[in-house]
């Protein structure tokens, strides 16, 4: 199947948005981060996982989209899962600046011709890969880290920091209550 010059054009109108949309979170990780100081960012609880450790998780599939590109298969559970990242804000702003300039990087051509996401589905361990595209792993990319970014600012708001209010609010969400403004 070919692709129209204008089929070719809204794909990389999309990447673009995309991509901007990615650097954009990267960018909201690390102003989130330097909110905190160093016990808000590692603190948990027996029942929550830290800030720190939501960081280092939002950075892992991060990694695992850039090795996925040159294999040609996106692994989101070969996590390397670095406890180091967690437990430095220094570390997790420097990991997201490096994320910010590899997906300024990115180009559509990149994508390799069969790309796919590959994961664990259910708890005996069964994989499933499918057919995947750039512009859809960055969208996933961009929800994943909003999420995160979301129970973050519960977190941090839990141990007594003020955040913004958009912080970790999906993009859709933001929208919807301007206009109900």
């Amino acid at each position: 199947m070919s692709v129209t010059a204008p089929q070719t054009q809204q794909l990389t109108a999309q990447f673009h948005t995309l991509q901007q949309s990615v650097i954009d979170a990267c960018a909201q990780c690390v102003d989130f981060i330097s909110e905190l100081d160093h016990k808000g960012f590692t603190a948990s609880s027996s029942e929550r996982s830290s800030i720190g450790a939501h960081t280092r998780h939002v950075i892992d599939f991060m990694l695992c989209f850039f090795k996925g590109l040159e294999t040609g298969v996106i692994d989101y559970d070969a996590r390397e899962r670095h406890e180091g990242t967690e437990k430095s804000p220094e570390t997790a702003t420097s990991l997201l600046h490096h994320m910010q300039k590899r997906f300024h990087m990115l180009t559509l051509e990149d994508e390799r011709e069969h790309l796919q996401v590959s994961e664990t589905v259910n708890s005996e361990g069964e994989k499933v890969a499918v057919p995947t595209s750039l512009n859809r792993e960055l969208m996933m990319l961009l929800s994943h880290t909003i999420h995160h970014l979301g129970i973050m600012k519960i977190l941090a708001e839990d141990l007594g920091f003020s955040l913004g209010n958009n912080v970790g609010k999906a993009h859709a969400t933001v929208v919807y209550e301007q206009q109900q403004a």
